[in-house]
């Protein structure tokens, strides 16, 4: 806080620029890091999006934060849109921290403009980047996508690979969610090292800790492997914990619970394994989507396992969700599962897709799952110290002024 008061004496002005925002991204990094920037160390906390909806979650979880809305208008030059810069234009200078999240088209050239109004005004990039990222080129992007042809495609890429050039390094931060590639990036891109740190998503533990829910120990929770997604949506594979669940050799009481909204596709796939596996149809259960979050926490609270079968994804928030919930995590091997289980100690991680492995994972903790009790309090603490929205925050600031 001395650091604030020596830079400026009035409250620091933090926005965030996501135009996609809907009300789910409030509970989301979107509305957790101005809220909590805004709880810890006083920011004025900022949302920059075009209006898509209503946001009711804006005065349950994210107190004193506002939101922004950006005219909607026709791409311009198909890059960028002008009434962000025009936005820009009249209140860079009001704008003490711009966070920027994705590395869309679009992203380089508002940090720049924003930059080129506000020189001391500091810039944050979340990356929120997957595995896949490894095949993108920071500096070029996708060649494949040009709007001309000829002459006029070379001089296009050329321009476009100067101005990302120039806003890789004129962003003064770079979060990944990943462990693994932020060592991937800096190795890759050795002149950007000191700007690429791990920053993970988190829960609001404000609203954890005041909605009353109690933590309840392992060995009065059911033996049910919970699963909450959007039930069948491409990359999710949910089917692939059925179709595990067929291989067991002895399920004994358990049961598995679908939590999410189910895609119209999958209906299909639960009609062919059922007709294939009529026994399992009275120890699968689907709920639908739950939106009320204390409802939500307390299915969490409810079960032992919590299974993740995702195939690929930048950093699974129920992981977290389910962690801070008293969950043994069983999860596909995505990169970020590695970090939220603490490589492995503090959960199960089967080969992503494979349904034999799944199956034999699940069916050892079935057999034995006494030594979760265990880990109980190691997860808990585990989730407290490093998931937590109080406690990242107080890392990225930490970081932030590092580097001013």
């Amino acid at each position: 806080m001395l650091i604030i008061i020596a830079r400026n004496q009035r409250k620091i002005n933090y926005a965030i620029l996501f135009l996609k925002t809907q009300n789910i991204h409030l509970i989301k990094e979107i509305g957790m890091i101005p809220t909590y920037f805004n709880r810890l160390f006083n920011f004025n906390g900022k949302i920059i999006t075009y209006n898509n909806g209503d946001y009711p979650f804006l005065k349950e979880f994210c107190p004193g934060i506002q939101i922004q809305f950006i005219k909607k208008a026709k791409r311009y030059n198909k890059i960028t849109e002008r009434n962000v810069l025009k936005y820009l234009l009249f209140n860079a200078r009001k704008i003490d921290f711009l966070n920027l999240t994705h590395y869309t088209d679009e992203v380089p050239i508002f940090g720049v403009f924003y930059k080129l109004l506000n020189r001391k005004g500091f810039l944050y990039l979340k990356l929120d980047a997957h595995e896949y990222f490894k095949k993108v080129d920071l500096y070029q992007r996708d060649y494949r996508k040009a709007p001309y042809k000829g002459f006029l495609k070379i001089l296009y890429f050329y321009l476009r690979m100067q101005l990302y050039k120039i806003f890789l390094k004129k962003v003064d931060l770079i979060s990944i969610e990943n462990k693994a590639l932020v060592a991937f990036f800096k190795k890759k891109y050795p002149e950007l090292k000191d700007k690429f740190i791990y920053i993970p998503n988190g829960i609001d533990d404000v609203y954890f800790k005041n909605s009353g829910i109690s933590k309840i120990p392992f060995h009065e929770r059911e033996n049910i492997i919970l699963n909450v997604c959007r039930i069948g949506t491409i990359g999710k594979i949910s089917e692939v914990l059925m179709y595990a669940l067929a291989k067991i050799d002895d399920l004994k009481d358990w049961k598995v619970l679908y939590v999410g909204p189910i895609d119209k596709s999958f209906y299909k796939i639960c009609e062919t394994f059922f007709k294939t596996y009529p026994h399992l149809k009275e120890k699968i259960e689907f709920i639908g989507e739950v939106s009320d979050r204390k409802k939500l926490f307390e299915y969490y609270q409810k079960c032992k396992i919590f299974c993740l079968t995702t195939f690929y994804g930048s950093f699974e928030i129920v992981l977290v969700e389910a962690l801070t919930n008293g969950c043994y995590l069983v999860s596909s091997n995505i990169p970020t599962a590695i970090d939220i289980t603490n490589n492995g100690t503090l959960g199960t991680i089967y080969q992503r897709g494979n349904e034999d492995d799944l199956a034999k994972k699940l069916q050892k903790v079935i057999n034995n799952d006494e030594f979760i009790e265990q880990l109980y309090p190691k997860m808990l603490k585990f989730a407290e110290k490093n998931f937590y929205w109080s406690e990242i925050i107080k890392k990225l600031y930490i970081e932030f002024f590092k580097r001013i």
